[in-house]
């Protein structure tokens, strides 16, 4: 896996094509910076804090296109597989009602003034999309073998 900050041309054009309308979740995997580089010489915070300043100012953004923060927390631990040493630290999960919304918000002319504090904490990131599908077995009837 490649730690990465930008989609590349080929991703950002598949992500522009796929289009169809249709709600998905997107998955972030997460690297911070020890400290965050800001090119206007703020004065020095975590990457963590860094990051944690753009979630607050981008769900003003993500709740106006009706997109929302499933869940944002600190990569506890490999549960299953190698991988004591991924390089994730945190994992964000972002319901969006679109892929379109989704692109419309990376132009939307206020989210340059808030990427700054993504760009600043972060090293990189993984980002992976995918439908939100119901569960096909109700819950209270899955067991769990004894």
């Amino acid at each position: 896996m490649e730690i990465a900050f930008w989609p590349t041309d080929d991703q950002l054009k598949h992500l522009q094509e796929s289009c169809d309308g249709k709600p998905f979740v997107m998955l972030n995997l997460l690297k911070f910076r020890d400290i965050a580089e800001y090119d206007d010489g703020r004065p020095a915070v975590s990457g963590e804090s860094a990051y944690a300043i753009y979630l607050e100012q981008v769900n003003r953004l993500l709740e106006a296109m009706g997109a929302r923060i499933v869940h944002y927390g600190p990569l506890q631990e490999v549960a299953i597989g190698q991988g004591a040493d991924a390089p994730w630290d945190a994992v964000l999960c972002v319901y969006y009602p679109s892929r379109t919304k989704f692109l419309g918000m990376l132009e939307n002319p206020d989210y340059p003034s808030v990427a700054v504090h993504r760009q600043a904490g972060l090293i990189g990131q993984l980002l992976i999309a995918s439908p939100p599908t119901p569960l096909q077995v109700p819950v209270d009837s899955l067991r769990v073998p004894s």
